[in-house]
Protein backbone atom coordinates (compact mmCIF):
# COMPACT_ATOMS: atom_id res chain seq x y z
CA UNK A 1 0.00 0.00 0.00
CA UNK A 2 1.10 3.12 -1.01
CA UNK A 3 1.78 6.23 1.14
CA UNK A 4 -1.31 8.00 -0.27
CA UNK A 5 -3.41 5.04 0.31
CA UNK A 6 -2.27 4.24 4.08
CA UNK A 7 -2.92 7.87 4.84
CA UNK A 8 -6.16 7.67 3.00
CA UNK A 9 -7.27 4.28 4.89
CA UNK A 10 -6.70 5.85 8.16
CA UNK A 11 -8.95 8.98 7.07
CA UNK A 12 -11.12 6.87 6.37
CA UNK A 13 -11.01 5.41 9.57
CA UNK A 14 -11.12 8.23 11.17
CA UNK A 15 -14.43 9.11 9.77
CA UNK A 16 -16.08 6.00 10.67
CA UNK A 17 -14.68 6.28 14.22
CA UNK A 18 -15.80 10.30 14.56
CA UNK A 19 -12.80 11.53 15.52
CA UNK A 20 -13.61 14.87 14.62
CA UNK A 21 -10.31 16.40 15.50
CA UNK A 22 -8.03 13.83 13.15
CA UNK A 23 -10.76 14.46 10.44
CA UNK A 24 -10.15 18.28 10.53
CA UNK A 25 -6.60 17.58 10.73
CA UNK A 26 -6.08 15.72 7.45
CA UNK A 27 -9.06 16.51 5.01
CA UNK A 28 -7.24 19.04 3.40
CA UNK A 29 -4.21 16.96 3.41
CA UNK A 30 -2.62 16.56 -0.53
CA UNK A 31 -1.54 12.81 0.85
CA UNK A 32 -5.38 12.40 1.39
CA UNK A 33 -7.61 11.60 -0.88
CA UNK A 34 -11.26 11.75 0.72
CA UNK A 35 -13.08 9.83 -2.08
CA UNK A 36 -10.54 7.01 -1.43
CA UNK A 37 -11.90 3.24 -1.65
CA UNK A 38 -15.28 3.93 -3.04
CA UNK A 39 -15.76 7.54 -1.42
CA UNK A 40 -15.59 5.72 2.19
CA UNK A 41 -14.50 7.94 4.09
CA UNK A 42 -18.18 9.85 3.68
CA UNK A 43 -19.76 6.46 3.76
CA UNK A 44 -18.06 5.30 6.89
CA UNK A 45 -19.38 8.34 8.41
CA UNK A 46 -23.02 8.35 7.07
CA UNK A 47 -22.99 4.43 8.02
CA UNK A 48 -21.89 5.60 11.85
CA UNK A 49 -24.36 8.84 11.65
CA UNK A 50 -21.65 11.13 12.56
CA UNK A 51 -23.00 14.66 11.10
CA UNK A 52 -20.52 17.05 12.26
CA UNK A 53 -18.12 14.72 9.92
CA UNK A 54 -20.72 14.14 7.09
CA UNK A 55 -21.44 18.21 7.16
CA UNK A 56 -17.41 18.79 6.96
CA UNK A 57 -16.75 16.08 4.07
CA UNK A 58 -20.10 17.66 2.12
CA UNK A 59 -18.43 21.16 2.69
CA UNK A 60 -15.10 20.29 1.27
CA UNK A 61 -14.67 21.26 -2.83
CA UNK A 62 -12.24 17.55 -3.35
CA UNK A 63 -15.78 15.63 -2.20
CA UNK A 64 -17.04 14.18 -5.68
CA UNK A 65 -20.58 12.98 -5.71
CA UNK A 66 -21.11 11.79 -9.57
CA UNK A 67 -20.71 8.27 -8.81
CA UNK A 68 -19.81 6.42 -12.12
CA UNK A 69 -18.95 9.09 -14.02
CA UNK A 70 -15.17 9.85 -14.63
CA UNK A 71 -12.19 8.37 -12.15
CA UNK A 72 -15.47 8.49 -9.19
CA UNK A 73 -15.76 4.55 -9.14
CA UNK A 74 -18.83 2.82 -8.54
CA UNK A 75 -19.40 -0.58 -5.53
CA UNK A 76 -22.13 -3.15 -7.15
CA UNK A 77 -23.15 -5.50 -4.48
CA UNK A 78 -26.36 -6.83 -2.92
CA UNK A 79 -27.74 -5.98 0.42
CA UNK A 80 -30.65 -7.93 2.33
CA UNK A 81 -31.09 -9.57 -1.06
CA UNK A 82 -31.03 -6.24 -3.19
CA UNK A 83 -28.96 -5.47 -5.64
CA UNK A 84 -27.52 -1.71 -5.09
CA UNK A 85 -24.80 0.26 -6.27
CA UNK A 86 -22.79 1.26 -2.77
CA UNK A 87 -21.94 4.90 -2.01
CA UNK A 88 -22.36 7.20 0.36
CA UNK A 89 -26.01 7.74 -0.57
CA UNK A 90 -27.32 4.30 -0.64
CA UNK A 91 -25.60 3.85 2.53
CA UNK A 92 -28.40 6.39 3.94
CA UNK A 93 -31.22 5.36 2.09
CA UNK A 94 -30.20 1.74 3.99
CA UNK A 95 -30.52 3.38 6.91
CA UNK A 96 -33.95 4.74 5.79
CA UNK A 97 -35.39 1.33 4.92
CA UNK A 98 -34.94 0.55 8.75
CA UNK A 99 -36.62 3.87 9.53
CA UNK A 100 -33.68 6.23 10.12
CA UNK A 101 -34.24 9.45 7.41
CA UNK A 102 -31.96 11.67 9.16
CA UNK A 103 -29.03 10.39 6.93
CA UNK A 104 -30.95 10.62 3.72
CA UNK A 105 -32.57 13.98 4.43
CA UNK A 106 -28.95 15.38 5.52
CA UNK A 107 -28.07 13.92 1.82
CA UNK A 108 -30.82 15.09 0.10
CA UNK A 109 -30.84 19.03 1.58
CA UNK A 110 -27.00 18.92 0.54
CA UNK A 111 -28.02 18.95 -3.02
CA UNK A 112 -24.73 17.28 -3.72
CA UNK A 113 -26.37 14.16 -4.82
CA UNK A 114 -28.25 13.18 -8.34
CA UNK A 115 -31.09 11.34 -7.01
CA UNK A 116 -32.97 10.63 -10.32
CA UNK A 117 -30.83 7.77 -11.23
CA UNK A 118 -31.87 4.62 -12.68
CA UNK A 119 -30.48 2.30 -10.26
CA UNK A 120 -32.44 4.11 -7.21
CA UNK A 121 -35.60 3.52 -9.33
CA UNK A 122 -34.34 -0.65 -9.56
CA UNK A 123 -33.51 -0.25 -5.94
CA UNK A 124 -36.57 0.60 -4.66
CA UNK A 125 -38.03 -1.16 -6.59
CA UNK A 126 -36.40 -4.45 -5.02
CA UNK A 127 -36.88 -2.86 -1.46
CA UNK A 128 -40.47 -2.93 -1.66
CA UNK A 129 -40.79 -0.52 1.36
CA UNK A 130 -43.72 1.85 0.68
CA UNK A 131 -42.43 4.53 3.45
CA UNK A 132 -39.29 4.70 1.51
CA UNK A 133 -41.22 5.06 -1.93
CA UNK A 134 -43.24 7.73 -0.73
CA UNK A 135 -40.32 9.55 0.61
CA UNK A 136 -38.67 9.65 -2.86
CA UNK A 137 -41.62 10.53 -4.80
CA UNK A 138 -41.94 13.54 -2.40
CA UNK A 139 -38.77 14.73 -3.61
CA UNK A 140 -38.84 17.63 -6.20
CA UNK A 141 -39.14 15.64 -9.88
CA UNK A 142 -38.44 12.40 -8.36
CA UNK A 143 -41.93 11.67 -9.59
CA UNK A 144 -41.51 13.40 -12.96
CA UNK A 145 -38.42 11.62 -13.75
CA UNK A 146 -39.71 7.91 -13.01
CA UNK A 147 -42.62 8.72 -15.42
CA UNK A 148 -40.37 9.39 -18.25
CA UNK A 149 -38.44 6.26 -17.64
CA UNK A 150 -40.48 3.62 -18.37
CA UNK A 151 -44.29 2.80 -17.41
CA UNK A 152 -42.94 -0.38 -15.20
CA UNK A 153 -41.48 2.15 -12.66
CA UNK A 154 -45.00 3.37 -12.81
CA UNK A 155 -46.79 0.63 -12.34
CA UNK A 156 -44.64 -1.00 -9.48
CA UNK A 157 -43.82 2.38 -7.55
CA UNK A 158 -46.84 4.65 -7.69
CA UNK A 159 -49.52 4.08 -4.95
CA UNK A 160 -52.82 2.96 -5.97
CA UNK A 161 -54.84 5.85 -5.94
CA UNK A 162 -52.58 7.78 -8.53
CA UNK A 163 -52.49 4.49 -10.34
CA UNK A 164 -56.48 4.98 -10.75
CA UNK A 165 -56.28 8.79 -11.85
CA UNK A 166 -54.09 7.47 -15.07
Amino acid sequence: MSYKEEKSKNFSAYCRDGKMTFVKKWIDNPNVDINWNFHSPLRNAVRFKHVDIINLLLDNPKLETNYGVGRTRELKGEWNHIKMVFNPFTEAVKLAYNGDYEMLDLLVKSGKFEIKRVEYLNMLVEMENEKLTEYFLLLDGFQDYMLSRDSSYSALLLPQEVKDIF
